[in-house]
């Protein structure tokens, strides 16, 4: 998914890759509610909390990108 927004970011103007992503996230949003509503998601977590925590995992699959690389600096063998 992450590699697909990326290809339609260069190919479509910014504010419809941000209208893409909003429609998606009310998409999950909706989803997760409905789950917790049925009982089969937890309701102690917020909604908001199981979409950051499965965001943050599906994204721990990904490789960095460069605008990552550029903030997160790589540590001198000193360091290590």
């Amino acid at each position: 998914m992450i590699r697909f927004l990326a290809g339609y970011h260069l190919e479509r103007a910014e504010c419809a890759l941000r209208a893409a992503v909003t429609e998606a996230m009310a998409e999950k949003v909706s989803a997760i509610r409905a789950a917790q509503e049925r009982g089969t998601v937890t309701g102690e977590i917020s909604v908001e909390g199981i979409l950051a925590l499965v965001l943050a995992l599906v994204n721990m699959w990904q490789p960095p990108g460069e605008d990552i690389h550029r903030l997160v600096r790589t540590p001198s063998r000193r360091e290590r």
